[in-house]
């Protein structure tokens, strides 16, 4: 008996101290391998369970291109731990796109735009540009040029002081003033003597500086036709490299901003960033693709991923606003796959701003009808008719849809996905 509840004491003391803990770890930008240990335990973002409190975990994040991180987490008596991580990259490079430019780089001409600027130090650059010239200053190495002078300017003056001072003890025989400029002299001495070595220090530092300025890569921009770099860009997304579809568009609107190709490279660099889970940034392009060149067989898909991306910002309001000034949305689409999307969408945002306007129920019901009389022959007609009838039994009309679902059993009843669903909606509530 005495084992037993000696047993029992430490089975519920382990019980409150060794609570299990979540780590969720997110960084910017996503994607980024995470190690605990030597142990790769997935990507960015995740979660990292089973873990215990007042431990710590040894932990490296890593992405290529970017600075690798090591870190000790602390777990505190929370069940569920947040670790936000920022990846900076140890290098940066710029594209200069205007023309015809002189560009400078820490006052050396690097050459006449439009250029690439690869391998620059990180850090805080100043831009200045006028009609004939691009200066490009890092901060520090403009810090240490005014320190420099400034040091000089001080040295001279200290030096100057402590000569007179020898000067006049030479042509003087006064014992107490000869004391006294003695003494100054040795002071001004010794403050000079400071400022030599700081800028000694400082000139290591400018050495370095240049040297790292020396690494930098300086290319001319070979200038694409529109149409190539689109193509190039397309091309890049079809394989799946979203980093360099996403600099083609970019530049292309940058160096052609009359071109053709501005409004579908603004829609698909919002894609990406979309895709990529960069949604204020998605945002941003969405908005200037759907207001200034609303092209039809994009418009819609904007639409619903703008509409999405305030969602997942968590902009509520700012998500139906979005909506109430872009509606009607006018989705046409034969697979029907945009319904789908479009459904998931408006029931959220419904949801959402709390169920205050079922306007948005009322226009979805009127888009499934546009598609449910348009493309009545088509093999996906069962599947819209089927988010009708989850429609209406759902949120407007219970009775209308259940008899809606129910005739969808029996017209449709060789198709098993569609009874499956059927079932599914029926079993819900």
């Amino acid at each position: 008996m005495k084992k037993f509840l000696i047993l029992l004491i430490i089975f519920i003391f382990l019980s409150h101290t060794l609570v299990a803990k979540d780590l969720f770890i997110s960084t910017e930008p996503i994607n980024a391998a995470v190690y605990v240990g030597d142990d790769m335990v997935g990507r960015s973002p995740l979660r990292i369970g089973t873990l215990q409190e007042n431990s710590a975990v040894s932990l490296r994040i890593l992405k290529s291109g970017y600075e690798e991180i090591e870190m000790e987490v602390e777990l505190d008596d929370k069940r569920t731990q947040l670790l936000y991580v920022t990846l900076y990259t140890p290098n940066v490079d710029i594209i200069l796109s205007q023309r015809d430019k002189d560009v400078y780089v820490n006052e050396v001409n690097a050459g006449k735009s439009p250029l690439v600027l690869k391998n620059l130090p990180n850090g805080t650059y100043s831009f200045e540009s006028d009609q004939e010239r691009i200066t490009i200053s890092n901060a520090e190495y403009a810090r240490m040029k005014k320190t420099t002078k400034w040091e000089i300017a001080s040295s001279a003056f200290l030096w100057g002081a402590a000569l007179g001072g020898g000067i006049y003890l030479k042509n003087n025989d006064n014992e107490k003033s000869g004391d006294l400029l003695l003494l100054s002299s040795a002071i001004f001495g010794g403050i000079l003597g400071y400022n030599l070595l700081k800028l000694w220090k400082i000139n290591l530092n400018e050495k370095r500086d240049r040297a790292e300025m020396n690494a930098i890569e300086i290319s001319e921009i070979s200038i694409e036709a529109d149409r190539d770099m689109f193509t190039n860009a397309m091309e890049y997304m079809g394989k799946e490299y979203w980093d360099d579809a996403l600099g083609k568009f970019k530049l292309l609107v940058s160096l052609y901003p009359d071109s053709q190709y501005v409004p579908l490279s603004l829609y698909q660099t919002g894609f990406i960033y979309y895709r990529n889970g960069e949604f204020q940034k998605a945002s941003t392009q969405f908005q200037s693709f759907v207001y200034d060149y609303p092209i039809i067989e994009f418009y819609t898909f904007a639409v619903h991923d703008l509409i999405d991306s305030e969602l997942r910002l968590g902009n509520v309001s700012e998500a139906l606003s979005k909506y109430e000034s872009l509606r009607p949305v006018y989705i046409d689409d034969p697979s029907g796959t945009l319904y789908i999307r479009y459904y998931d969408l408006l029931v959220e945002l419904y949801e959402e701003s709390g169920r205050g306007s079922t306007q948005i129920l009322l226009d979805l019901e009127g888009e499934l009808d546009y598609f449910l009389e348009t493309y009545s022959d088509t093999y996906f007609y069962p599947d819209v008719l089927l988010l009708k009838g989850r429609l209406l039994y759902e949120y407007l009309n219970r009775d209308q849809g259940l008899a809606l679902l129910q005739s969808l059993k029996e017209e449709f009843s060789k198709r098993q996905e569609i009874l499956d669903q059927v079932d599914e909606i029926l079993n819900a509530r």
